[in-house]
C-alpha cells in the first residue's frame, strides 16, 4: 500500500539547534527505524514538558577523535519553536543519557548544513516529514553502507507503512510562509535582527568566516529579496520604524527569543567577546527587557 502525503508543516525559522552526536556505525546498527524511535521519544518527552513545537533533524559528519583518527558520526538535532527552560531541555537530554549508545552531551550549535528534517511535534501531533527534492517529495533517511553514511531519498511509491513508525501523518516539510497581515511586522523583525546581528559580528573588528556563514543562514539572500530588504537603504527605512514600534508590538517571549538569536550570533565564531555582548545588552535595552531577566533567560537556555 502506497504512503499518502497530505498537507505541509512549516518549519521553525530558528537557525540554531540542540545537537547530539554518536558514532555512525552504532547509530545505524539496528536500522533507521531504531534511530527514528530515539528522535520520536525525545520529541514526545520535550512536548509533554512544555507544549512547545519542535522539529527533529538528522545529519552526518566526518570527525576526528582525540587520536586524530577519522570518525563518521550521525547527528540528531532539535530545533525549538519558542523559549524553553533548562528543565524542558533536560527531558530531551534524558532520552540520550538512557540510551545504550555513547551519545555526546547536548550542545547548542548552528544547524548543520548536511541535515534534513525527519519528525516533528506540532500542536500535540507527531508528523513524519518529507522533503521536496527537484519538485518531488522524498523520504530522506540514513543508511550505513561500506563504512560510510549515505543519505537515501525514497519516493512514495517505493515505501510502505512498515518503513515508518506507526500512527504518523505524512506531510511535506515547508518553509514558513509570511501572511499578508504579518508582512509589516516580519519586515520590522528582520530589520531589527539584521541590524543588531551585523553590529555584533563587527563589534570586535574582525568578521570571521563562521560569522559570515551564520549571517547567510539566518538572513538568506532569497528571503531578503522576497521581503524587499536586500539593500542597506531598504533595511534602514524599516529599521527606523522597528526601533520605534517593536518594543510595544512584540510579546515578552518574542523579545526573549530575539535576544536568544543575538546570543547565538555572539557565539557563532566559537567565542564570546565582551564587545559583542554589549551590543546584545543594547538590543535588550531597546526592547525594554530587564537586564537581570535577560541573564536568567540565557542561563536557562544555554
Amino acid at each position: 500500500m502506497a504512503v499518502s502525503i497530505r498537507g505541509e508543516v512549516a518549519l521553525p525559522t530558528n537557525p540554531n539547534c540542540i545537537l547530539y552526536a554518536v558514532e555512525a556505525r552504532d547509530a545505524l546498527r539496528d536500522g533507521w527505524l531504531a534511530l527514528q524511535r530515539v528522535v520520536w521519544s525525545a520529541l514526545e518527552q520535550f512536548y509533554s514538558s512544555c507544549g512547545i513545537d519542535c522539529v527533529g533533524y538528522v545529519g552526518r559528519r566526518a570527525w576526528l577523535d582525540r587520536k586524530n583518527q577519522p570518525l563518521n558520526q550521525v547527528l540528531v538535532m532539535f530545533v525549538i519553536d519558542g523559549p524553553a527552560s533548562s528543565e524542558d531541555l533536560d527531558r530531551i537530554e534524558a532520552v540520550f543519557v538512557r540510551s545504550p549508545l555513547l551519545w555526546s552531551r547536548g550542545s547548542m550549535e548552528s544547524m548543520q548544513p548536511d541535515s534534513f528534517p525527519t519528525l516533528c511535534v506540532k500542536s500535540g501531533k507527531m508528523y513524519q516529514l518529507w522533503s521536496m527534492i527537484e519538485d518531488d517529495p522524498r523520504y530522506l533517511r540514513l543508511n550505513w553502507e561500506g563504512g560510510r553514511v549515505l543519505v537515501v531519498g525514497d519516493v512514495a511509491a517505493d515505501v510502505g507503512p512498515s518503513d515508518f513508525l506507526p500512527y504518523m501523518k505524512h506531510v511535506i516539510a515547508g518553509r514558513r510562509e509570511i501572511r499578508d497581515a504579518d508582512w509589516s511586522m516580519e519586515r520590522m523583525r528582520i530589520a531589527f535582527a539584521h541590524h543588531f546581528s551585523e553590529q555584533i559580528v563587527n563589534a570586535d573588528g574582525v568578521v570571521h568566516p563562521d560569522e559570515r556563514l551564520f549571517m547567510a543562514r539566518v538572513f538568506p539572500p532569497d528571503v531578503m529579496v522576497s521581503m524587499q530588504m536586500n539593500t542597506a537603504e531598504e533595511r534602514s527605512k524599516v529599521l527606523a520604524e522597528a526601533l520605534e514600534k517593536l518594543p510595544h508590538l512584540l510579546g515578552h517571549h518574542d523579545k526573549l527569543a530575539m535576544v536568544g538569536l543575538f546570543f547565538s550570533v555572539c557565539h557563532s565564531d566559537g567565542t564570546l567577546d565582551a564587545c559583542e555582548m554589549r551590543v546584545l545588552k543594547d538590543a535588550a535595552t531597546v526592547l525594554e527587557l530587564d537586564g537581570n531577566e535577560v541573564v536568567r533567560y540565557l542561563t536557562k537556555l544555554w
